[in-house]
C-alpha cells in the first residue's frame, strides 16, 4: 500500500514538473518572440491551470502573434488567467472591449476592476470617461474635465508612459492646462513641451505641430531626440501618411512651409521632401486659402522663387474665391 501511495505522489509530482517546464519554455520562446514556438507549451501549461500561461495566450490571440488573431479565445483566455489568479490581464480585458467591441460600459467595469486591484494603467482610462463626451454619453454621463484633469494629474506618469492615443492625448491637455494656468510638472517640466512630446507619441502630429506653433516654441525635444524645426518637419511629413481631412493637411503643409520661411531655414528642404515654395503650393492644392495668397504674395515679391507676376495673378484669384482680401498686382 505505501509503495503504491509512493508511486502515485511520484507521478504527480512528476506531472506538476512537467507542466511548470511547459511554462517557463513558453515563456521563455514569447519573450523571444518566437511565438509560434511558444503557442503549444502555452496551451499545455494552461490546461494545468497556469494562469501566466492563460494570459500570455490572450495576449498572442489579441494581437496575432505566433496564430490566428482570435478575439473570442482571447477573451476566454484573459478571464481564465484572472480565475487561476494571475495578477494581469484586466486592463487587456478591458482594451479588448474597448477598441475591439466598442463596449464602452463593459471596458469601463474591467477598467475599475483593474483600479481595485491596483494596476497600473487604470486611472487614465478611468480619466477618459469623464473627458470625451461620447465615453461619458455612453454611461449616462456628462463630460467634466476637471475630474478628468484631477484623475489624470494623480496617476501622469502612468499615462505618460502609456501607448493608448486617447490616454495620450488626455495627458497631453492636461499639460496645456497646467501651462494655460502658470503652473508646471514635476521636476519644473516645461508642461506644453511634455504636451508635444505626447501628441508626437501618440501620432497626433497635426496637433502637435499646431500647438508648437500656438505657442511658439523655441527648443523642443521629441523622443528621437530632435530639435524643434527637424520635430515640425518630421510631424508635418509623418501627418500626412495618415487619413486626415484635405482640410486639416492643407494646413500642416502651410505649418511646414511658414515655418521653414520664417526661420529662413534653407538647409533641411531637400532632406524632407519639399521646399518652402513646394510645401505651399502641396498646401493650397488642398484648398487651403492662406497658402493660396501666401503663393501670390511670393510670386509677386520673388521670395524662395523667380519673380513671375502672372502666377502670382493666378494665386490671388485663387485665393480671393475662397474669401481672402487680396492686393491689385
Amino acid at each position: 500500500m505505501l509503495k503504491l501511495i509512493f508511486v502515485v505522489l511520484s507521478t504527480l509530482c512528476c506531472a506538476g514538473a512537467f507542466a511548470q517546464v511547459n511554462l517557463e519554455t513558453g515563456r521563455r520562446y514569447y519573450n523571444y518572440e518566437s511565438y509560434s514556438s511558444a503557442l503549444p507549451y502555452l496551451q499545455a501549461a494552461a490546461k494545468e491551470g497556469y494562469g501566466e500561461a492563460c494570459y500570455l495566450l490572450g495576449r498572442m490571440y489579441y494581437y496575432g502573434m505566433g496564430t490566428e488573431k482570435n478575439l473570442t479565445i482571447s477573451e476566454r483566455m484573459f478571464r481564465r488567467g484572472l480565475e487561476f489568479g494571475y495578477d494581469k490581464g484586466e486592463i487587456e480585458l478591458g482594451d479588448l472591449y474597448f477598441y475591439s467591441y466598442e463596449d464602452y460600459p463593459k471596458a469601463l467595469e474591467m477598467y475599475k476592476l483593474a483600479y481595485d486591484n491596483k494596476r497600473t494603467g487604470a486611472v487614465p482610462r478611468i480619466a477618459m470617461y469623464s473627458f470625451y463626451s461620447d465615453l461619458a454619453e455612453s454611461i449616462g454621463g456628462k463630460p467634466d474635465e476637471a475630474k478628468a484633469f484631477e484623475l489624470i494629474g494623480s496617476s501622469f506618469d502612468e499615462a505618460a508612459w502609456s501607448n493608448d492615443r486617447n490616454v495620450l492625448y488626455l495627458a497631453a491637455m492636461y499639460c496645456v492646462f497646467l501651462h494655460e494656468n502658470g503652473k508646471v510638472l514635476d521636476r519644473n517640466k516645461d508642461a506644453v513641451k511634455v504636451a508635444c512630446e505626447l501628441l508626437y507619441k501618440g501620432r497626433k502630429y497635426y496637433e502637435a505641430a499646431c500647438l508648437m506653433r500656438k505657442y511658439n516654441i523655441a527648443v523642443l525635444w521629441c523622443s528621437y531626440m530632435r530639435p524643434q524645426k527637424l520635430f515640425v518637419y518630421t510631424v508635418v511629413k509623418d501627418a500626412s501618411r495618415y487619413d486626415y481631412p484635405a482640410s486639416e493637411l492643407g494646413e500642416m503643409f502651410y505649418i511646414y512651409g511658414m515655418f521653414a520661411h520664417e526661420h529662413n531655414d534653407i538647409d533641411y528642404q531637400m532632406n524632407w521632401g519639399y521646399s518652402i515654395i513646394g510645401a505651399m503650393e502641396k498646401s493650397a492644392s488642398y484648398g487651403y486659402v492662406p497658402a493660396m495668397k501666401m503663393l501670390g504674395d511670393w510670386y509677386s515679391g520673388g521670395i524662395h522663387t523667380a519673380r513671375n507676376l502672372l502666377k502670382a495673378r493666378e494665386w490671388y484669384a485663387k485665393a480671393k474665391a475662397g474669401g481672402a482680401d487680396v492686393p491689385e498686382v
